[in-house]
């Protein structure tokens, strides 16, 4: 996997994806790593998606997530409830909360927190989707005031 952004930007990634089921879950296991050529930048990456089916339409989701900044020497884990609703076969919404905790000179803290609502939208044949994602977070830097975000995204999948 190659990607490149603006500004300019090379990275190449290694990843490695499983998929675990049990009893009533399952769960998505993807080890990543990757490497930013402009910056001389490593990051690993885990992540543990664990999904219930409630019904046709409505999926629960528990997320965790890691990543490691091997040489900005910095990490951070994420860990989170999410409900995923299936509007029409093109669209989504996911309401979610999401915890950030980051290790800092051998201190564990709570970094932040947040609640959001994703719409998606499928734009042309799983290739290309848009994201609308407003949400409030509360971070630590502004001693967990709430501050209010919106989100716009789009994503093009090859």
């Amino acid at each position: 996997d190659i990607s490149v952004g603006l500004p300019s930007q090379l990275t190449t990634r290694m990843r490695l994806r499983k998929n675990i089921k049990t009893f009533l879950f399952i769960h998505r296991f993807v080890e990543q790593l990757s490497y930013q050529l402009n910056e001389s930048h490593l990051d690993q990456e885990t992540s543990i998606d664990s999904d219930i089916v409630i019904n046709h339409n409505t999926l629960f989701r528990f997320n965790n997530y890691q990543k490691w900044e091997i040489s900005l020497k910095n990490f951070q884990t994420k860990h989170g409830p999410r409900m995923i609703h299936r509007l029409t076969s093109s669209d989504a919404l996911s309401y979610g909360i999401e915890v950030e905790t980051i290790i800092k000179n051998q201190n564990h803290f709570l970094n932040q927190y947040q609640f959001s609502v994703n719409y998606r939208k499928n734009l042309y044949h799983q290739w290309i989707y848009f994201d609308f994602i407003p949400g409030v977070r509360f971070p630590r830097t502004d001693s967990f005031k709430k501050n209010f975000f919106l989100n716009l995204g789009a994503e093009m999948l090859f």
